[in-house]
């Protein structure tokens, strides 16, 4: 862990491939491309399933050990259309219930807005004003 300031804010980055903001209690992220390794054995590239539950356990973790209320995921929240390990998100999130999503929408994240919505995910197109940081999407 790494710890800087930016904006008079502490802030950890983590070797678990995220930030922590801990004065808002906010874990930062991006690129969670959540349904990645199911859209590439669909298309005959093998990549284990284990992938997905490695990140879905990483991420968890984090929430856990920082006492998070608030994730905020900077863009691909998802990789593609709905598949099996994105209807599987659901039992992630019911584990997080409290856990306040905010998405600033990526290019890959092309589901329904009722999909994120029914998940109790915030959705900013292109920008999310947190306060002393302005979270945006990859370019």
């Amino acid at each position: 862990m790494l710890q800087i300031k930016i904006q008079n804010e502490e802030l950890c980055l983590l070797p678990e491939k995220g930030m922590f903001w801990a004065a808002q209690k906010t874990i930062i992220v991006s690129d969670l491309h959540w349904g990645k390794a199911a859209h590439f054995r669909k298309n005959g590239i093998a990549i284990p399933a284990k992938v997905q539950h490695a990140d879905e356990t990483r991420l968890s973790a984090l929430v856990r050990k920082y006492q998070a209320d608030r994730l905020i995921i900077a863009g691909d929240m998802f990789h593609s259309v709905q598949n099996k390990e994105t209807d599987n998100f659901s039992h992630w999130r019911s584990a997080h219930a409290q856990l306040h999503i905010d998405l600033v929408m990526g290019n890959h994240d092309i589901l329904k807005k009722t999909s994120y919505s029914a998940h109790n995910i915030t959705l900013h197109d292109n920008v999310l004003d947190a306060g002393a940081f302005l979270v945006s999407r990859q370019a």
